[in-house]
């Protein structure tokens, strides 16, 4: 990955039904989101590219996504610029019912290397 780079993320949630859920996914350091999606053409689109949420939401370090319906699955985009080199660290994904905070799952930690 090069400092200049535009990221596809997707991240999946699998579960039971829910009402009210959060899924939120922290973003590398060295890189910025590109909030308005819908302006940018993605050659070869992939089938699972769709908005299934709610509500969105692009904090300085995190996407949220909020569902009043879950059932099953959820799979959320968004994209990513990469503005600067180095190895980062990306923290796990949430998601979990808003009114039931005992009920988490996490995705595993992962890295970001960006060359210059």
């Amino acid at each position: 990955m090069h400092v200049g780079d535009i990221v596809a993320v997707k991240l999946a949630v699998n579960g039971t039904s829910w009402k009210y859920l959060l899924a939120e996914d922290p973003i590398p350091a060295g890189t910025e989101f590109m909030p308005n999606t819908g302006l940018y053409t993605l050659n070869n689109k992939p089938d699972w590219w769709a908005d299934w949420f709610t509500r969105k939401e692009f904090h300085d370090d995190r996407a949220a996504f909020f569902n009043t319906e879950f059932s099953q699955r959820r799979e959320y985009v968004y994209l990513l610029k990469v503005v600067t080199p180095g190895k980062f660290a990306i923290s796990p994904a949430q998601a979990g019912p808003m009114y039931q905070t005992s009920v988490q799952t996490t995705t595993d930690p992962a890295t970001l290397e960006v060359q210059q």
